[in-house]
């Protein structure tokens, strides 16, 4: 799946590792008085049901920001391959570390919509390919699907690129403005049609420009 910019292994599972960890030993809820824990983990799944949000965009749309704070007000689970890049010290640039780190995610966020978290995909998903399998694969574990797709024009997405020191710190190399023209029209936007396919967003007000 494509990221903004475009070893990852072992810090996915870690996560994962940490994830089964953080369950119950089998029966060990409730098992005292006669309940099944298979039924149990049933009935806990259907009472809670996960959430997926996709947060979708060109570099400097305003993903972030936007993910950062559902990340906050629904109690999710963010999921950035930029985030492990960096911890990683991996450069963005780095396509298959990138597909290595989100096939990882992805991994984690399918068990953690089984449980009923929320979980906030930030990976870019420029193409309805991806999209739509994200959106598919959630409806089968009984998740909803909402899709934030943020957009600009180059010249403002430039301006921003610019203006931060992301890519000149952490990268090989910097965006260039043909970078940034080739993503734009590469990118496949959301129709109303796909829009319509996804389930009604938990928050609508959002103001994607950068805090002055």
């Amino acid at each position: 799946m494509r990221g903004d910019e475009g070893g990852g292994r072992r810090a996915g599972a870690v996560a994962l590792d940490l994830l089964d960890r953080s369950r119950p030993a089998p029966g060990q809820r409730l098992a005292s008085i006669g309940h099944d824990p298979g039924e149990m983990r049933s009935a806990e799944r259907n009472s809670q049901r996960g959430r997926l949000v996709i947060v979708a965009g060109l570099p400097a749309t305003g993903k972030t920001t936007l993910a950062l704070e559902l990340e906050g007000e629904l109690g999710a689970v963010r999921l950035s391959a930029d985030d492990w890049l960096s911890e990683l010290g991996i450069d963005p640039f780095d396509t298959l570390a990138r597909a290595r780190i989100e096939q990882l995610q992805w991994r984690m966020g399918q068990r953690l919509l089984e449980l009923g978290a929320v979980v906030i995909v930030e990976w870019g998903t420029w193409s309805r390919n991806e999209r739509d399998a994200l959106r598919e694969r959630a409806r089968e574990l009984g998740a909803t699907a909402e899709l934030r797709f943020l957009d600009a024009e180059p010249g403002e997405l430039w301006r921003r690129i610019s203006a931060r020191d992301r890519e000149r710190t952490q990268a090989s190399r910097a965006i260039s403005v043909e970078d940034i023209e080739g993503w734009a029209a590469q990118i496949e936007r959301p129709t109303p049609d796909e829009l319509a396919l996804f389930d009604p967003p938990a928050r609508t007000e959002y103001d994607p420009r950068p805090a002055p």
